[in-house]
């Protein structure tokens, strides 16, 4: 009769002295070679043959916080490679808005706008709502004007004024002017952020190998972590970091499975990122004893997938929102993230954008991906057009007599432009010139901003608080510092470029 093994008991392969020996990280290590459940998990040094490439700092992942980490590594004299699973770079950076949110800059002295690291901070813990690393978001607040003058000393410039761009107001704060755009040369927007890193790293002749799907980490006997298996076209190699990894892989607004674990909310949703956010930073972490934080932590705005497209888009902000009860439930002009929350909440998590023909002359093209007549998305059955709010209703699929009482009582209150239900404060055109128009919307996400747990180095923690050595995490590969609320545009791209230069520089230091 086989004996059966206790809870105590080494795992098969591992001595009962050295069982009790090592812990943490180190029990995985220590049992990598022999035990399949950990073998599964990450790649033990002591089984690698040969390694392929190496470098002092791999950093994988190639979007702004993966640049921001190359070129930081690199000026702290380590040589460094890149590792990119798409066939381009860029991440969610190159199709954000190109902002960076920052407080005490000089770029707003020179606007003569009031504000501090401190006050910042503040505007981080108050959206945080306590969810957030108090101390992630100090570093991130503080560091927030040295990130947006290193981009100038880079070559990015920031013409206008910054703006407004948070949910402030919604939450009892009058909003300060902190969302900074970028412009590179002919660039703009997230295509002139990412310009400026991708300039930097291709001036110090950093490498970048693109197609190169990392799938586990290397940890030695110790624990740390030594290096990476990573599949490059098609091919599975080992790759050695002498010095530190780097996880800048962005967020898993991709992968079904991780949302539907850790954010309901996500899981509803539609994600505007490209393809390739799969959270594989965070699963590698993970399986090696990663702490997580902040994992139903989102960005999020109303939006819509146009016919063809294989990813959202974000909807626009045209008359007002309606829910399946037709009837309104928010504010149509707050801040996006603000909105895309109160839609969550609605039955089915959807809703629908209600208008006439005046608003959509008014505002033709309502969206940058639709027509002006809005003929073509009426035939697809995108937007839904009536000639009377009664059969517009029975479209939409909402009770008819709601639909036209709330109608009735915004265009009672928009002559006075008053919206005593939800303090709207903007964009009054009364709803009343057939035809009429509904558009629907649902949640869809920029991306989470959930991950391992890092410390102000943007050190990796282990479940119980410890550092995993040589292994550093950044951008949205990395919880803590964005919590309930999504602070802001610009939020994420400070939080990616001021803890990707942390965390580069921090990897620099260890000792090969």
């Amino acid at each position: 009769m086989t004996k059966r093994r206790q809870r105590n008991d080494p795992p098969p392969g591992l001595s009962r002295r050295d069982f009790l020996k090592v812990g943490g990280a180190g029990v995985a290590a220590a049992a990598l070679g022999s035990v399949p459940f950990l073998t599964a998990r990450a790649v033990a040094e002591d089984t690698v043959d040969t390694w392929d490439r190496e470098a002092d700092v791999l950093v994988l992942g190639y979007g702004g916080a993966g640049a921001a980490a190359a070129i930081a590594a690199h000026d702290a004299g380590a040589e460094v490679l890149v590792l990119e699973k798409r066939e381009v770079g860029g991440g969610t950076t190159i199709t954000s808005g190109g902002f960076i949110q920052a407080g005490g800059t000089s770029v707003q002295e020179r606007e003569d706008i009031d504000d501090s690291a401190d006050a910042y901070y503040e505007h981080l813990i108050d959206t945080g709502r306590g969810m957030n690393d108090p101390d992630l978001a100090r570093v991130a607040a503080d560091g927030s004007a040295e990130s947006v003058e290193w981009l100038i000393e880079l070559g990015g410039e920031f013409p206008n004024a910054p703006t407004p761009d948070g949910p402030e107001r919604q939450l009892g704060r009058d909003p300060v002017p902190r969302s900074h755009q970028i412009r590179y040369g002919d660039y703009d927007q997230g295509a002139a952020f990412f310009r400026v890193l991708s300039d930097a790293v291709d001036e110090r002749d950093i490498e970048v190998v693109y197609e190169a799907a990392a799938q586990r980490l290397v940890i030695d006997e110790d624990g740390a972590v030594v290096g990476v298996r990573v599949s490059i076209n098609g091919q599975e190699e080992h790759v050695r970091a002498h010095r530190g990894v780097v996880l800048t892989s962005g967020g898993f607004s991709h992968d079904d499975e991780m949302l539907a674990t850790y954010t309901r909310h996500g899981h509803y949703a539609e994600s505007l990122t490209p393809p390739g956010m799969t959270g594989d930073g965070q699963r590698m972490a993970f399986a090696i004893g990663a702490g997580a934080a902040t994992m139903t932590a989102l960005s999020r705005t109303p939006g819509f997938t146009p016919p063809g497209m294989d990813r959202a888009v974000g909807g626009p902000m045209i008359g007002i929102m309606v829910n399946l009860r037709g009837e309104r439930y928010v504010d149509e002009y707050a801040f996006y993230d603000w909105r895309a929350d109160r839609l969550a909440a609605q039955s089915e998590a959807r809703a629908f954008a209600v208008f006439d023909e005046r608003i959509r002359e008014e505002q033709a093209p309502i969206a940058a991906t639709l027509s002006e007549s809005l003929d073509e998305e009426v035939a697809n059955g995108l937007v839904l057009r009536a000639d009377s709010l009664e059969e517009l209703a029975e479209a939409m699929g909402v009770p008819s007599d709601r639909l036209e009482r709330t109608v009735e009582r915004w265009n009672e209150h928009a002559d006075d432009e008053e919206d005593p239900d939800f303090e709207r404060t903007q964009a009054f055109q009364p709803i009343e010139e057939a035809p009429f128009y509904a558009f629907e919307q649902v949640v869809t996400l920029y991306d989470t901003a959930g991950g391992p747990r890092i410390d102000p180095d943007a050190r990796v923690l282990g479940v119980f608080g410890e550092a995993i050595p040589r292994l550093y995490a950044a951008g949205t590969a990395a919880g803590g510092v964005i919590g309930q609320f999504y602070p802001g545009s610009g939020a994420a791209l400070n939080v990616a470029v001021t803890f990707g230069r942390i965390a580069g520089r921090n990897a620099a230091d260890e000792e090969a």
